[in-house]
């Protein structure tokens, strides 16, 4: 411990800052406001949690011999020493001691020591044993035990109630992957492929009336794009997923796309003739589920053609009416580009040729009114 930490006081951190500033500091600390403290050497850095997460830095622990000469800082935008500054100062003052026992270090303990003063600490406070399964979660798994423990997860259904334990577990594997990513970052996407091709099984029953597991699902693709550096790796998480996008039934369809598009965003050409290659098989095909898998298709080629900022692709796709929704997306795209007229036209040649919607009518109104 060093001496300014041994000196530290209430009376001489208030007389810093004075009683406004100081009880405000006092209070962010009584409500558990200072996390993340961390020691670097002469200084120690933590976050404040206010309006905003601030980050405090205090420097010059091992170098100054007075308290008024500490480097103190803070990512707010008060000027001089703030609540937030205050804050950590008292929580330094209070775990002065812990910070001491700290330094002894375990070294010196051995393993069959250590088990017992884990097991200890588990008998006294019974809620530890939780907090260290999670922590021991954190390992690499090997394949056959993220095969193992996904099936587990999903051999039954998951209700609305069951939702929050659900997600916990699947954020367990979440840090599994972050782990991973440290060490081996294609260990870490063949793991988080092996999560989403699990949670777009349509075998699965899963209520996410809560969206849950969509925002998890999202939050997991978005990880996964870090993760595919390299062209060829590009093309086999497309190969992968792209029938499962064509056909996907769980309500994720949207998202995935959005990500395949992402995830290729620096060569679209590809996913573009991907696109196409399939779309000209799929239109003189006899598939059952022919509709679904032209209107995907249709939705990821009119998404790379937004992409790309290239209408006149767009608007001929829509053109060829392979989807139900081509006439609306035609519609709103003329409509965009200013070309009302157009979109007039084009749904009073709707309404004359096939059974028109609602929308296709209302369309109709507000361009003669407009």
């Amino acid at each position: 411990m060093t001496q300014i930490l041994h000196s530290l006081s209430e009376k001489n951190i208030q007389s810093l800052c004075g009683n406004v500033i100081y009880q405000r500091g006092k209070e962010y600390f009584i409500d558990k406001r200072v996390r993340r403290i961390r020691f670097d050497g002469n200084t120690v850095i933590a976050e404040v949690v206010g309006n905003d997460v601030y980050e405090v830095e205090i420097s010059g622990l091992n170098s100054v011999k007075k308290l008024q000469e500490l480097n103190c800082s803070c990512s707010c935008p008060y000027e001089g020493l703030c609540k937030h500054v205050v804050a950590v100062l008292i929580h330094l003052y209070k775990n002065k001691t812990k910070r001491g026992v700290k330094n002894i270090g375990l070294d010196s303990v051995t393993k069959d020591e250590l088990v017992q003063i884990i097991s200890t600490l588990i008998k006294e406070s019974p809620s530890l044993a939780n907090r260290i399964n999670i922590l021991t979660q954190t390992r690499i798994l090997n394949q056959k035990e993220i095969d193992k423990k996904l099936r587990s997860l999903f051999s039954d259904s998951i209700d609305y109630k069951s939702m929050n334990s659900f997600i916990k577990e699947l954020n367990s594997l979440k840090r599994v992957i972050l782990l991973a990513a440290k060490q081996d970052y294609k260990r870490a996407r063949s793991i988080a492929e092996q999560i989403i091709t699990h949670i777009l099984n349509p075998n699965n029953y899963v209520d996410d009336s809560s969206g849950k597991l969509g925002d998890y699902l999202y939050e997991l693709l978005e990880l996964t794009t870090t993760l595919v550096k390299t062209d060829q790796e590009r093309e086999e998480f497309t190969n992968t997923f792209f029938p499962i996008y064509i056909n996907e039934d769980t309500g994720y369809g949207d998202t995935l796309g959005e990500i395949l598009i992402k995830i290729n965003k620096q060569n679209l050409t590809f996913l573009e003739t991907y696109c196409l290659r399939h779309l000209n098989q799929i239109k003189t095909s006899k598939t059952k589920n022919k509709k679904q898998n032209l209107y995907r298709i249709v939705s990821l080629l009119l998404g790379i053609y937004d992409e790309t900022n290239d209408p006149d692709k767009y608007i001929e796709l829509c053109k060829q009416n392979l989807s139900e929704y081509d006439n609306m997306h035609l519609v709103d795209k003329l409509i965009e580009l200013g070309r009302t007229k157009e979109a007039l036209q084009t749904c009073l040649e709707i309404k004359k040729t096939r059974k028109v919607s609602p929308y296709i009518l209302k369309k109709i109104e507000e361009l003669k009114n407009s």
